[in-house]
C-alpha cells in the first residue's frame, strides 16, 4: 500500500510541475486553485504514509518543509523576486516526494536556474534584473530526481 501512495504522490507532483510551470513561464504566476488542491491531496496522501509508518515518517515530513519554507522566506525579504508561488509549490512538493528528494529538486532547480541566467548575461540576451521563471526549472529538478530514483531500481 505504502508503494501505491508515493507512486500516486509523484504522478500528482509530475503532473502538477508541469501544469505549474507551463502557467509560471507563460503568465509568471501560478493559479491558487491549483496549489491548494494540490497541497491537499499532497496532504492526504502524507497524512496515509504517516499513519502507516508511525511515528518514523513524521521527522521526514518536518524536513520536507524546509525547502519550501526556506523558498518562502526568500521571497518574502526579496520582495517576491523568487514568488510566493515558487515556495508553497517547493513547500507541497516537499509533503508529496519527502524531504531527500525535495532537497535534491531544490539544489537541481537553483543550479540550472543560475547557469541559464549566467548563460543569458554572457550572451547578452538578458540583463542582471530579468526575470526568469522557476519552475520550469523545478519540473527539470523533479525529472532529474526521478530519472535517478528509477536508474537506482535497475
Amino acid at each position: 500500500m505504502e508503494f501505491w501512495i508515493r507512486f500516486i504522490l509523484w504522478i500528482l507532483t509530475g503532473g502538477y510541475l508541469i501544469r505549474a510551470a507551463w502557467a509560471d513561464r507563460r503568465s509568471r504566476t501560478i493559479p491558487s486553485r491549483m496549489i491548494a488542491v494540490f497541497g491537499v491531496l499532497a496532504c492526504g496522501g502524507r497524512i496515509l504514509l504517516i499513519l502507516g509508518q508511525g511515528k518514523s515518517a513524521f521527522p521526514d515530513f518536518i524536513l520536507s518543509l524546509l525547502p519550501g519554507a526556506c523558498v518562502l522566506m526568500l521571497g518574502f525579504v526579496t520582495r517576491q523576486s523568487v514568488g510566493y508561488g515558487d515556495g508553497l509549490s517547493l513547500l507541497i512538493g516537499g509533503i508529496a516526494v519527502g524531504a531527500s528528494s525535495i532537497c535534491a529538486i531544490s539544489l537541481s532547480a537553483f543550479a540550472l536556474c543560475a547557469i541559464w541566467g549566467i548563460e543569458k548575461i554572457i550572451l547578452k540576451k538578458a540583463s542582471s534584473g530579468a526575470e526568469i521563471a522557476f519552475l520550469p526549472f523545478v519540473t527539470v529538478g523533479y525529472f532529474l530526481e526521478l530519472a535517478g530514483i528509477l536508474l537506482e531500481r535497475i
